[in-house]
């Protein structure tokens, strides 16, 4: 058994665009690749939430009566305080994203 190992050609930190990770080869196949990601990304959740939904509505068909028994058991305050963080939550990414848009990088720390 040989102790030698092969390595790939390494970039040079020189000559290398600092936007690029290390194991692409040019920005076209990073952006390819981020592209395929992120159809990946939406074709998973799409199938999970269909799912999800799938699974609600026809519990909601075959059991009619217990959706309307259980809906008796909800809390208003916890549906409530969610909302509001889900709201508060996405209002500051949008306050966040709008500032690096703008180049003030500092209100965003």
């Amino acid at each position: 058994m040989s102790n030698e190992h092969a390595h790939a050609p390494a970039h040079d930190d020189d000559e290398h665009n600092p936007h690029l990770a290390h194991h692409f080869d040019t920005m076209g196949q990073q952006t390819a690749s981020a592209k395929l990601g992120m159809w990946l990304f939406l074709a998973t959740e799409i199938l999970m939430f269909s799912g999800l939904f799938l699974a609600y509505f026809i519990l909601r068909m075959l059991y009619p009566e217990m959706v309307l028994e259980a809906h008796e058991h909800l809390s208003k305050w916890a549906g409530g305080i969610n909302t509001v963080v889900l709201l508060t939550s996405s209002y500051t990414m949008a306050l966040g994203v709008r500032s690096i848009q703008l180049g003030d990088v500092k209100s965003c720390a």
